[in-house]
């Protein structure tokens, strides 16, 4: 799962980044501007979707090392680290989802003439860059969180070598 998670990351950023690429090649007229919209509303789904998802695997693995800790009662600050991980990634992840959203929705108010290209430019420069940050964040945090869950199996397991059952 997390292998996965981390690939739609990557590639929803990628994603980001050749939208923006496009946005400005069209503009510049090196490009059909039809491909920038093309490219965005997939790069749109898969971006909200992988930080979304992000979120409630966190959600998911916090639930698992709350219950085993409450169950084995493990030494450690087990419940504290997935904390610590959530509150890195879920602002992350909030705002790259949000700079994401804007964008996408006020390039329509761009393509009918409501707002100024420049302003929706600039939000996919700002999205590609929040989202590059949420991105680092969110892998790093997956990894740790791998990391402690394999922590923490190992503690369990242990535990019940030292204490076998009746």
């Amino acid at each position: 799962m997390a292998q996965a998670l981390v690939t739609l990351l990557l590639i929803s950023w990628i994603g980001l980044v050749v939208v923006l690429g496009l946005g400005y090649a069209g503009l510049w007229g090196l490009v059909e501007p039809a491909w920038h919209v093309t490219v965005a509303i997939p790069s749109f789904l898969l971006g909200t979707l992988g930080h979304a998802m992000t979120m409630f695997y966190f959600i998911g693995t916090g639930k698992v090392v709350r219950e085993a800790v409450q169950e084995a009662a493990p030494a450690g600050d087990w419940l504290a680290r997935t904390r610590e991980f959530k509150q890195h990634v879920f602002p992350a992840a909030m705002w790259a989802i949000g700079f994401i959203m804007v964008t996408s929705i006020l390039g329509g108010a761009v393509d009918t003439g409501h707002l100024p290209g420049w302003v929706h430019g600039l939000l996919g420069i700002g999205a590609v860059v929040v989202g590059a940050r949420a991105v680092v964040f969110e892998i790093v945090c997956i990894s740790s969180n791998l990391d402690l869950m394999r922590r923490l199996d190992v503690a369990l397991a242990q535990r019940e070598v030292a204490e076998p059952a009746p």
